[in-house]
């Protein structure tokens, strides 16, 4: 079978589900046996574990190997689903026709997280309570349509110029023509590939004649939504393990490429379209390719959630992704490079901040936010990622007293992510002794998640498998505590408003003053004996982050010295008697 056949049932499996497009059961201990690991424990894990055990828990064993199959097919680079495209067929078929008896290897565990699930993991209802699957779909649908609005608008401008993109991205045009694809109209499509693009794709029956993206072999299959997509899979994969990728020497870069048979430039290009656009390409995709991003591009390029509202009822639906740049642009604000703000100004120089600039002033490593209604008093003008993006979080687009919509995000991670990208420190640490115990407790955590994992990992996809339970628990407590000690400040330290608040602090005056030379085994222990005792209904959650701390890492980490200076202070009670001290007992 040709690689684009392939190529194309796998694309049909992540856009349908497994069982919309029909295999054999013989596939699951393929998949099991054969399945990467590391991949492996993270689909048992936190990434499809909790879809699993809802699947488990609603006695519906179809979905749940539907899940299971469907989302390790995501996971398979082409090499590896390769291997076990001929398990699937390329019609439908219900679920009974393809699943005919229970697979013998998962059933201990389907029993087990169907009959023992709420006493294992709890029950979440938060979520459902503030939010209906109604809502949801609603979300769900108006989300999508807004994309397929600006994603119809951006197509058309292409079809009209394929160079209308190459300012931005060079010799994006090139690239497109080479591969022959085109922009098309629904209506010039066959009867086969409207009905599948109204099955696979998102498709809005208010607009009469939208455009796809199409390759020149005009398979059924060969229709794409998204042009970078549709680009990304001519000339490699979505795992980035054929095509151009395959001729590039070990440890070298798509500049290693032999620039007579590749078009270096535009394949550069090809990759931060897709990665601005938001499909296949990820920053880490991009460092292993060696193509760099200025920081303004990258720093406008960092995830954050929007929360949607109903407009007539005005009630929150679900996070929204979106990104640094879009939210600054709801305002009418941007962020860029000192070389494309000069290029917008209307003279050759300009005064910031008192002092004039010219051309030779700007370069691509400045960064420079700025309001596009008055461009020459720019919020942040220089060379520091960590500056500006705290001065992007204290603009108005990203204050808390705003009431017409919630924005959040992860500063650590955004830290995080400049500094392994950029190559060289970004973030600036205090010397005061809290940040580097929380930088420190931190640390041994994220170790804990990293050798737990490891542990799992050593074992064989069966063993994985059958430790699903241990694997979602252990991590997701890991996990939560995690998120405890990040969202701990030193406000919340001299407080000790709730219990739990006394085990972190006394847990910060253990590192600080006799730090663990073991922390991270001790944070894996107590983890592993909560799970261990979970047939007690103990449950990893925000409701439950003080038994985990009082019971477990209390314990573990020898805690009870220190929780023994927030107890109040003796009495002292003086009279003619000699004196005595008189004490009364406090809980912890």
């Amino acid at each position: 079978m040709k690689q684009k056949q392939i190529k194309a049932i796998k694309k049909q499996i992540v856009e349908e589900s497994a069982i919309n497009v029909g295999y054999y059961e013989s596939v699951i201990p393929e998949i099991i046996e054969n399945i990467d690991p590391d991949t492996f424990y993270h689909l048992m894990g936190r990434s499809s574990g909790e879809w699993l055990l809802e699947a488990a828990k609603s006695n519906n064993r179809a979905e749940f190997q539907n899940i299971l199959v469907s989302e390790a097919v995501k996971t398979m680079s082409y090499s590896e689903f390769k291997t076990i495209a001929h398990y699937f067929f390329s019609y439908q078929q219900t679920s009974k026709e393809i699943i005919a008896k229970p697979l013998e290897v998962t059933t201990h565990l389907f029993d087990q997280l169907q009959n023992e699930s709420d006493e294992i993991f709890g029950a979440n209802t938060k979520a459902d309570a503030e939010q209906t699957n109604e809502e949801k779909s609603n979300v769900d649908q108006s989300s999508l349509k807004i994309r397929f609005m600006i994603n119809q608008a951006f197509l058309s401008s292409m079809q009209k110029d394929l160079t209308y993109m190459d300012d931005q991205y060079p010799e994006l045009s090139k690239m497109i023509s080479q591969s022959g694809m085109s922009i098309v109209n629904y209506s010039h499509l066959s009867d086969s590939q409207q009905a599948y693009i109204k099955e696979a794709l998102y498709f809005n029956n208010e607009t009469p004649d939208p455009l796809v993206v199409q390759w020149d072999d005009l398979n059924d299959h060969s229709i794409y939504s998204s042009l970078g997509m549709a680009l990304i899979e001519w000339y490699t994969d979505q795992d980035f393990s054929s095509g151009f990728v395959e001729d590039i020497p070990e440890g070298g870069t798509i500049y290693d490429l032999d620039s007579e048979t590749y078009n270096i430039k535009g394949i550069e290009s090809l990759l931060k379209f897709d990665y601005f656009s938001g499909e296949s390409t990820s920053l880490t995709t991009l460092k292993e390719l060696g193509v760099s991003l200025p920081p303004a591009a990258l720093i406008g390029s960092l995830p954050l959630q929007d929360r949607s509202y109903d407009e007539n009822t005005h009630l929150p639906y679900d996070w929204n992704d979106n990104t640094i740049s879009e939210a600054l642009e709801g305002y009418d604000y941007s962020i860029m490079t000192g070389t494309d703000y000069f290029n917008l100004l209307p003279d050759d120089s300009t005064k910031i901040e008192g002092k004039i600039f010219g051309k030779k002033d700007f370069n691509d490593d400045q960064i420079v936010v700025y309001d596009f209604q008055d461009p020459e008093e720019p919020f942040y003008f220089g060379e520091s990622a960590v500056e500006a993006i705290d001065e992007i979080v204290s603009l108005l687009p990203f204050q808390d007293e705003m009431q017409d919509w919630d924005r959040k995000w992860d500063y650590n991670e955004w830290m995080s992510t400049v500094d392994q990208f950029l190559g060289k420190p970004q973030t600036i640490i205090t010397d005061y002794h809290f940040d580097v115990t929380q930088e420190n407790i931190l640390k041994d955590l994220r170790q804990a998640e990293d050798d737990f994992k490891q542990t799992m990992i050593e074992n064989s996809p069966s063993e994985i498998f059958n430790q699903a339970s241990k694997i979602l628990y252990v991590s997701d407590a890991l996990f939560e505590l995690t998120g405890f000690i990040e969202d701990f400040n030193s406000g919340d330290y001299p407080e000790h408003t709730y219990s739990y608040e006394k085990q972190i602090s006394a847990l910060f005056d253990r590192y600080y003053s006799n730090p663990p030379q073991n922390g991270t085994e001790l944070f894996i222990a107590a983890a592993e004996k909560a799970w261990y005792d979970s047939s007690v209904n103990y449950e990893i959650g925000s409701d439950d982050k003080a038994y985990f701390m009082e019971d477990y890492v209390s314990d573990y980490f020898e805690l009870s010295p220190y929780l023994k200076a927030y107890e109040p202070k003796p009495v002292e009670i003086t009279n003619d008697a000699p004196q005595q001290s008189q004490f009364k007992s406090h809980s912890i």
